[in-house]
């Protein structure tokens, strides 16, 4: 497993240190919160981090399989061969998400309705931190095309849409959810 072994193996020890400082955090008796009003948002926070890597990478396998630039064919095998493993972390990571985040939602008492809001503006701001880097590639890209740099290509500046648009996604659903929370 390449990259995508390493990009899921990256996210197990911020888990670990986000589970460390909420344990830390359900410690305290004035916030009125316990382990388990944690457990469905960090289970959201994971499978959602799963589904955005899983989601963008299979889209720009994708791409790249739709494109046949040249300079990935060698690897046109190799690279469909990789599709099953995004498809399989799809498959877990939707339904776990989706289920984990009805429970974390499901309790409308206003003693929770301050943890909703953090969780919402950590996965608004990590969208966005995913979003500036992607950003100022593809306008690197289109403004090297432009100038005539050598080595700024086409093909380089499509297959990184897939993680903008996944982003973007994420951010948009977690900004109406943000709206619906300040609302109430």
């Amino acid at each position: 497993m390449d990259y995508y072994g390493i990009g899921i193996m990256s996210l197990v020890f911020p888990f670990l240190i986000l589970f460390g400082i909420l344990a830390f955090f359900a410690r305290d008796k004035k916030r009125g919160y316990t382990l388990n009003d944690y457990l469905f948002y960090i289970l959201s926070f994971f499978s959602l981090a799963i589904l955005y890597i899983s989601l963008s990478d299979l889209l720009r396998i994708l791409l790249q399989i739709a494109i046949k630039d040249p300079q990935r064919l060698n690897g046109y095998y190799s690279i469909k061969s990789e599709i099953p493993i995004r498809l399989s972390a799809l498959i877990v990571s939707i339904p776990l998400y989706i289920f984990s985040w009805k429970q974390a939602v499901k309790d409308t008492s206003e003693r929770l309705n301050e943890l909703k809001k953090t969780y919402v503006t950590w996965i608004i701001l990590l969208s966005v931190l995913t979003l500036i880097p992607s950003v100022i590639f593809v306008l690197g890209g289109f403004i090297g095309l432009g100038i005539g740099v050598s080595g700024a290509n086409l093909t380089d500046i499509i297959l990184s849409l897939p993680s903008i648009l996944v982003a973007t996604a994420v951010l948009a659903v977690h900004f109406r959810f943000r709206k619906k929370l300040l609302a109430k």
